[in-house]
């Protein structure tokens, strides 16, 4: 037995460095030019303990380690032209054993990948091509999936705290020059579609291939997006922007999977028109700085009593501004500073059901911090806008909700 796993384990050596040296002596691979190629990674491993994490004496404490493992490749084709691929895989440790009675009698890497039937930790988190100096200097395009962020994450952003963290299925057209920047976006949020081999007991779906009955989902949620950077003055930034929100699927989409699911207590609710306007300040001077955002969110959503007409408004508010000095000359640059985050609460009163809105518009990402958000962590916090019917009766004090907190 001793000599067959030696045998086995030159020969196995054998075979790699066969065919390692046909690669090396490959012409297309000595085309490549490795002064282009980026291979990079990230290993963050932590353990976090909460303590009354709805911030009431009713919860329970709890605990877990957790790890994100991301790998990432780039390569430049050309000097305008690059290419991206980052694969992530986060988990808890521990939650992909077996649960439940049957915990004893299974183990292994059989139990493993029965738990996961394809929904492990493993995912792209980007992939994307970047082509620069798109026919106009100073023009680029990134399509695929991508990081978006903006200011100071409040609408898009990545969302590092989280071990997951937030990318989108994206096309972005992107303008800069010296004295502003413009992008215009285009991401997927949802899509109807189900792919051939897709089905309530199959996960393993084939991807792109369409149905071969021909069936085509025709209901989505996409955002669009412009964002406008005005760099006019030195270490200042003026920064107006316009989002959309436009969601066609039906009121009902998430009926079977979640029967209590409402446009009240549904993150991106499906059939709604939302709108965001706003705009950012933010520069720096003689160890000052200071930040301010506003944003306005209107249109409407649907609340299912009357089907598709979107028969309730969203009309909701946020605002932020921070300031700050930072002691350069002592050790350590010590800053010291203010902040203060204010949300529109709901205007319903109980005549009016449970119509408060959710005001984020991009999936898993903190829109508007307070004390709340610093405390609980990697939360989704939403500001709450009005939403009542034009048949409800004007609040009254009594019954109205409170402003700024957290949903």
């Amino acid at each position: 037995m001793h000599i067959r796993n030696w045998v086995s384990g030159w020969l196995t050596l054998a075979v790699f460095a066969t065919v390692g040296g046909l690669v090396a002596s490959d012409p297309a691979f000595a085309k490549v030019d490795m002064d282009s190629l980026t291979i990079g990674g990230e290993a963050r491993i932590r353990y976090e303990g909460r303590i009354n994490t709805s911030l009431n004496s009713n919860s329970t404490n709890e605990s877990a380690a957790s790890h994100r493992i991301r790998v990432n490749v780039g390569y430049d084709l050309t000097p305008d032209v690059s290419f991206f691929a980052q694969i992530q895989d986060a988990r808890i440790w521990g939650s992909e054993g077996p649960f439940g009675l049957s915990a004893a009698t299974q183990s292994g890497i059989g139990a493993v990948s029965a738990q996961n039937q394809n929904g492990s930790g493993l995912d792209l988190h980007q992939g994307y091509i970047l082509v620069k100096n798109l026919g106009v200097p100073g023009l680029s395009l990134k399509a695929g999936r991508q990081e978006i962020m903006y200011g100071d994450h409040r609408l898009f952003g990545n969302f590092g705290w989280s071990q997951i963290g937030n990318s989108f299925d994206a096309v972005k057209l992107m303008y800069s020059t010296q004295l502003y920047d413009v992008d215009v976006f285009w991401a997927r949020i949802f899509d109807t579609e189900v792919g051939g081999g897709c089905g309530a007991s199959n996960n393993n779906c084939s991807g792109v291939i369409f149905p071969a009955n021909g069936q085509k989902g025709t209901t989505n949620q996409d955002i669009y997006g412009l964002y406008v950077t005005l760099k006019m003055v030195p270490n200042w930034t003026v920064e107006p922007y316009y989002f959309l929100l436009q969601d066609t699927r039906p009121f009902n989409v998430n009926a079977a999977a979640c029967p209590t699911c409402t446009f009240a207590n549904t993150p991106q609710a499906p059939d709604q028109t939302r709108s965001t306007l706003g705009g950012r300040i933010n520069g720096k001077a003689l160890g000052f700085d200071a930040t301010g955002e506003l944003a306005w969110q209107f249109g409407g959503i649907a609340s299912g009593a009357a089907g598709q007409n979107h028969d309730l408004h969203i009309n909701a508010e946020a605002a932020a501004f921070r300031a700050g000095y930072t002691f350069d000359p002592v050790p350590m640059k010590p800053r010291v500073g203010i902040e203060v985050d204010y949300a529109s609460g709901s205007g319903c009163t109980t005549t009016c059901g449970t119509c408060t809105l959710n005001s984020t518009i991009s999936p898993v990402n903190r829109t508007w911090r307070s004390w709340c958000g610093w405390a609980a962590g990697p939360k989704t916090f939403r500001a709450s806008g009005d939403c009542c019917a034009a048949t409800s009766p004007p609040p009254t004090p009594s019954t109205k909700r409170s402003r700024d907190r957290p949903r």
